[in-house]
């Protein structure tokens, strides 16, 4: 069992497949979700065309919701969540639900061009952000999520050099870095679960630099970042069966931005051994 803060996570087994069959356990272990599963997608905390009561009736929807910083930093705002103080599960009527917050909305397309080095593009309608790790950290003070993505700067090598995509793997060990210390000092942090973001687009090599680094510092679990569309399906298994091999067994492994579920299951063979959360 890999006991964090915001959730447990139990590995009870890995099938004949290569499948991870485990648990999450959440709300003082009030609530378990099996996984491999879905996350329920949401936008600025509500599930798009469905209101909080018919959600409600929907017989076993997935308990653990992905909110998106680009929905979030527009709708509510940095500033409404500080000056409300009791957390996105009392704002957004979430109290049995797992908040997982993630960077990047995956139904988005995703932009690496505008990223700097101290700091991270978000794009909402009002246009574009610049998230700096401190931003980031006082943000998820105030909405205190069961877990949280670290900052990241995620580039496909599909449409990037192979120079950006080496500085992207090394903003994201750097914004980690920083998220880490400011963690040390906050109480708010220390009990959300952290999870570092695997990067490098479809290169393998820095797939590789990234995932050995992040595996190597203190946090609870990871996000395989940085798919698309423009992915093509024998591209991402070979990245997908890489870092899970270097992946600790005994951690939760979240992935976005895959297509549908179908898809997924497509691209999930003996070789990845995946209990990936996808959403």
């Amino acid at each position: 069992a890999c006991m964090i803060s915001g959730m447990d996570f139990v590995l009870e087994k890995v099938t004949s497949q290569g499948v991870r069959v485990g648990q999450l356990i959440f709300s003082g272990g009030r609530i378990v979700q099996e996984t491999p599963m879905c996350l329920l997608y949401t936008r600025s905390g509500s599930t798009p065309h469905l209101i909080h009561e018919v959600l409600q009736d929907i017989p076993e929807r997935p308990l653990a919701v992905l909110m998106t910083l680009p929905s979030l930093y527009e709708l509510p705002g940095a500033v409404t969540m500080e000056r409300y103080k009791n957390g996105a599960h009392n704002f957004f009527s979430l109290k049995d639900h797992l908040l997982y917050l993630s960077i990047q909305d995956p139904s988005a397309p995703s932009s690496s061009s505008y990223n700097e080095s101290g700091t991270t593009s978000v794009w909402s309608h009002s246009g574009r952000h610049k998230v700096s790790v401190k931003d980031y950290a006082s943000f998820v003070e105030s909405l205190r999520p069961n877990v949280f993505e670290s900052l990241c700067d995620s580039a496909s090598s599909i449409s990037n050099m192979q120079k950006r995509v080496k500085k992207s793997v090394d903003r994201t060990l750097l914004f980690l870095d920083e998220m880490l210390e400011l963690r040390n000092s906050s109480k708010a942090l220390q009990e959300c679960s952290l999870l570092g973001a695997i990067v490098g687009g479809d290169d393998i090599t820095e797939r590789i630099r990234s995932t050995e680094e992040t595996v190597k510092r203190p946090i609870d679990g990871f996000v395989i970042e940085g798919f698309d569309i423009e992915h093509s399906p024998d591209c991402t298994q070979a990245v997908l069966s890489k870092v899970s091999s270097l992946l600790p067994p005994d951690k939760p492994r979240f992935i976005h931005g895959m297509g549908s579920p179908g898809q997924f299951l497509c691209l999930t063979g003996p070789s990845t051994a995946p209990t990936i959360l996808y959403s």
